[in-house]
């Protein structure tokens, strides 16, 4: 019956499938049978984005093959062993979007497809300001600190020196116990110390220096922990997709932050802001 079968309608298959065998023996053993389809172990992972970096790890690819012999849309598949290693929604809207069909498998049962919502998390927060002028006081104000812009600081008095002198800062910044004179002209050795016995951490900006090592300095003038490094998360390696990304870390009084320099998909900060919190 089978051979006339395939005789008379070739693109009817038949699989032999035991009781005992597995959801991913058989769909292997189906995938197998058809021409139009392959189905392949996933051994490297499929990149959703650049920057962050968002990668996804399915145990198998179901591929269409394109009648010129590349493969078309594919269909994810994912062996969980709990509910808490289903995706979540943010990588599943995150693929679908590359054309990657997300099909979870839990218990030998195939999880319903989530419904697609437009994310309602806080929008990202942003610092204003493109040159490093313009940037300083939305991040002074973003971490709560004290700042005071064109302050004159006294270094020489008349009755001491037999003149007075003063000096002007770009910006006086206190946090905590630390404070720091930033200033854009190099000052002589003898003012620094001056500065210094006044309870104040002198900080030149340097013409030309970027963004990044300007908050690197600022914050480590002032004693708040920072670091600059390429992130990933979630630190699992157990799980099946990972978000990494560059970013400045700090650890402030407010909380922790994580300053990137790109732009960051709506979904993605939503993995982070509310599935992370």
């Amino acid at each position: 019956t089978v051979k006339i079968i395939r005789q008379h309608w070739s693109n009817h298959h038949f699989v032999k499938i035991t009781s005992k065998e597995s959801v991913e023996s058989v769909l292997q053993k189906i995938i197998a049978g058809s021409k139009s389809y392959a189905m392949t172990k996933g051994e490297k992972p499929v990149f959703l984005e650049d920057e962050p970096q968002v990668k996804l790890l399915p145990d198998w690819l179901i591929s269409k093959k394109a009648t010129s012999g590349s493969l078309a849309p594919q269909v994810g598949l994912f062996f969980a062993a709990g509910r808490d290693q289903l995706l979540p929604r943010p990588i599943r809207a995150q693929a679908r979007r590359r054309g990657i069909s997300i099909c979870e498998i839990l218990f030998d049962k195939m999880q319903a497809d989530v419904q697609e919502w437009a994310a309602k998390t806080t929008p990202l927060p942003r610092l204003a300001g493109k040159s490093s002028d313009e940037l300083l006081p939305s991040f002074f104000a973003f971490l709560g600190l004290e700042a005071m812009r064109d302050r004159e600081v006294q270094v020489f008095a008349m009755p001491k020196d037999g003149f007075d002198l003063f000096i002007k800062s770009e910006w006086i910044v206190k946090s905590g116990s630390k404070t720091v004179f930033m200033h854009k002209t190099a000052l002589p050795p003898q003012f620094i110390d001056v500065l210094k016995v006044q309870g104040m951490e002198p900080l030149y900006l340097a013409p030309g220096v970027s963004k990044k090592s300007m908050l690197e300095g600022i914050l480590s003038a002032l004693g708040i922990p920072n670091q600059f490094a390429l992130f990933s998360m979630p630190p699992d390696k157990k799980t099946k997709f990972a978000v990494s990304f560059p970013a400045l870390k700090i650890d402030s009084g407010k909380g922790q932050f994580y300053l990137i320099d790109f732009d960051m998909d709506s979904d993605i900060y939503e993995l982070f802001n509310d599935y992370w919190k």
